[in-house]
């Protein structure tokens, strides 16, 4: 959305190239059968009073860039970003708590304006960036993605039983033995599987899953399993999730659990065609996700912020 020959609303275009893990796969199921199907497996509900859903936000502008020392444009970035808990019991939807901060992101050699209770702004070095514009802007951009999800691990250090975050696990969120989290991936971009196996799962109907296999390219051994909410094979892999829990929760818990919680998972997956990611979206997460959106500014008004904050602080963009 363009908001003036200054101010821009950032929509960074999804990389269309998979990554495909090139290791040899180790399940931890074994099953004859690639696909499950989980929903006729006779496993009861999730055996949780409340489970609480995690998930971020941001809205971001691109702002006209600044003329470094070098004489080379750098981007500066400007957005509000936030993160929000709901809660679900008895069929009930509620917030629990949420975090809203407004975030400048701009070259270190500015003098950035002072941290206050309004928002906070964030030097990078130009060492650390490049000649190119472009790439600079999206490394901007996910330096602000970071503080995004900073925001959801903070919402996820309680002492809640059950908890489902949006997007990956990380070791940090596993320490404690007596909660059970998981993380959900809506986008399908990085494959475990060989590519034999992957391209399978485009013939994988609603309400199956596949087997559970190993993953142990991050800092700590997660279990994980795909999941078709909606769709079939015309659909490729839109529709399909992908769950994960830490390796030692699978050795507790077992395949009975997995059943259970994809089952509750395709329960809760959001049916109407209003959002462009329907097809593979939970509805708690998207409500928390819409919850922070109606809380943000809107852009022309992020616009006239930090228009005058950075005349307040005497910094001219480029024109």
């Amino acid at each position: 959305m363009l908001i003036s020959s200054a101010y821009q609303e950032i929509v960074l275009p999804q990389k269309d190239e998979l990554l495909i893990y090139s290791g040899e796969t180790t399940f931890l199921e074994e099953l004859t059968d690639d696909f499950i199907l989980f929903i006729d497996s006779g496993s009861g509900g999730v055996e949780a009073k409340k489970v609480h859903f995690i998930d971020g936000a941001m809205r971001v502008l691109h702002l006209s860039p600044l003329q470094g020392k070098d004489g080379i444009l750098r981007p500066m970035l400007g957005g509000h970003i936030g993160a929000a808990r709901l809660c679900l019991k008895n069929r009930h939807l509620e917030r629990e708590d949420y975090q809203l901060q407004r975030v400048l992101v701009l070259p270190r050699e500015v003098n950035c304006p002072s941290e206050n209770s309004t928002y906070k702004s964030y030097g990078i070095e130009e060492k650390n960036l490049s000649s190119d514009y472009e790439s600079n802007k999206l490394q901007l951009y996910n330096f602000i993605t970071e503080e995004m999800k900073k925001m959801e691990l903070l919402l996820a250090n309680c002492n809640f039983e059950f908890i489902i975050i949006d997007g990956l696990l990380n070791k940090g969120l596993t320490d404690s033995k007596n909660q059970t989290i998981l993380g959900v991936v809506k986008t399908i971009k990085e494959f475990y599987l060989d590519t034999n196996k992957h391209n399978q799962l485009i013939t994988m109907k609603e309400g199956f899953r596949s087997r559970v296999f190993l993953i142990t390219t991050s800092d700590f051994p997660r279990a994980s399993w795909y999941i078709r909410l909606n769709g079939d094979y015309t659909s490729g892999y839109e529709g399909i999730i992908r769950v994960e829990i830490s390796l030692e929760l699978f050795k507790k818990v077992g395949i009975n659990f997995i059943n259970q919680v994809s089952k509750f998972l395709f329960t809760i997956r959001y049916l109407l065609k209003d959002y462009f990611r329907q097809s593979s979206t939970l509805l708690p997460l998207l409500e928390a996700e819409r919850h922070l959106y109606s809380l943000f500014d809107s852009p022309l008004s992020l616009h006239y912020f930090f228009k005058n904050k950075l005349k307040e602080a005497g910094i001219e963009p480029f024109r």
